[in-house]
Formats: C-alpha cells, sequence, structure tokens
C-alpha cells in the first residue's frame, strides 16, 4: 500500500526540497493509509491494548510496522 503510493507520485516527491523529503514521504504514507476504512482494526488494537494509530501522524510507517 505505502510503496504503490511512493510510485504513484515518485515525480513529486523527487521536487520535494531534500530538506523536506522526511516529511513529504511520511505525508504519502498518511494518505495512503487514510484511503483505507480502519476503523476495525483500530478497535481490534484497542482490545488488545494496543496503540490504536490515534497518534501516527508524525510516523507513520513506523506506527504501523510495530
Amino acid at each position: 500500500m505505502f510503496r504503490r503510493f511512493e510510485e504513484r507520485y515518485e515525480v513529486q516527491l523527487k521536487g520535494v526540497h531534500p530538506d523536506q523529503y522526511k516529511c513529504g514521504l511520511n505525508l504519502l504514507h498518511y494518505l495512503a493509509l487514510r484511503q483505507h476504512d480502519v476503523s476495525e482494526l483500530q478497535g481490534d488494537l484497542g482490545a488488545l491494548g494496543l496503540s490504536r494509530l490515534g497518534r501516527a501522524e508524525p510516523h507513520v510507517l513506523a506506527s504501523v510496522r510495530r
């Protein structure tokens, strides 16, 4: 899911200033995540006492991989 967004927006991402590249990449990951309804997943995570992705925005890929 995330890699597809990176490939889809590769040209735009290359136009991002190198100092802001990580932020641009994180934005793409956030947009990819929000393309899906994660409400059921959030409920399952909450039932297990895990993060419900509510604070995933600063580091989307790392939050999802945990």
